[in-house]
């Protein structure tokens, strides 16, 4: 829903928050990425082997937190720095996986199909979170043109205002009840009225006896569309 996608612009798409924080978010990005490669490559290593050996979890779920940690970082350069950065770690990430396919270094079985994997969900997500970025630009777009509509509405109607109050003729507004809604000053000095008691009156209360009739009589030619 919304909700989310307006939280995610707020948090990671900012460029202020970015220019502050670039050099947080890319060593969480780095140190997410170290994770990964240490629980790729630990078997070759005699301590982390060992470990590993005698770790209760097994290596199917220690395989599937690999991937994960593989697609984080992808799913999180997409995200702060964009779709060239989310596809550079993915490269990355494939650069790191595909070497366990090389004789020598085990677990060429299922190596490959591994890194196809993570490089065909990885290259998923980079697009999912290109659409989500592209739609939220487009919300923020939107929101701005809004905004900047209804600042020139304003300014407009400030200046109507402006020419109404300030004419130096009399002027003044009415429903199509004939019923006065506005009035300006030049209106309260002719009239001898206030503005508040031109409001609680009709244009027939202005006009001489003989005009009254023929005042609401074009009121009706109006309502009916008529020209007058």
């Amino acid at each position: 829903g919304p909700g989310w996608r307006t939280r995610l612009a707020r948090t990671t798409l900012y460029p202020s928050l970015l220019r502050d924080q670039r050099g947080l978010l890319v060593g969480l990005l780095l140190g997410i990425m170290a994770i990964a490669v240490v629980l790729h490559y630990g078997d070759l290593l005699p301590v982390l082997s060992e470990a590993a050996a005698r770790s209760p979890v097994s290596l199917s779920t220690r395989q599937s937190l690999e991937r994960i940690l593989f697609l984080l970082p992808v799913v999180y350069a997409t995200i702060v720095f964009g779709t060239r950065a989310g596809v550079a770690v993915l490269l990355a990430a494939g650069a790191i996986l595909l070497p366990r396919a090389l004789p020598g270094l085990g677990r060429t079985d299922h190596s490959l199909f591994e890194t196809s994997g993570v490089l065909v969900a990885g290259s998923l997500l980079v697009l999912w979170v290109r659409a989500q970025r592209r739609e939220l630009d487009a919300v923020r777009k939107s929101e701005t043109e809004t905004a900047r509509l209804y600042v020139q509405l304003q300014e407009s109607a400030r200046r109507y205002r402006d020419l109404f109050e300030n004419a130096g003729v009399p002027l003044f507004a009415c429903s199509s009840q004939g019923t006065i809604v506005a009035a300006n000053r030049e209106c309260e000095e002719l009239t001898g009225r206030t503005r508040q008691e031109l409001m609680t009156m009709a244009v027939g209360d202005l006009l001489a006896p003989g005009a009254a009739e023929k005042q609401k009589e074009s009121e009706l030619q109006i309502q009916r569309g008529e020209a007058v």
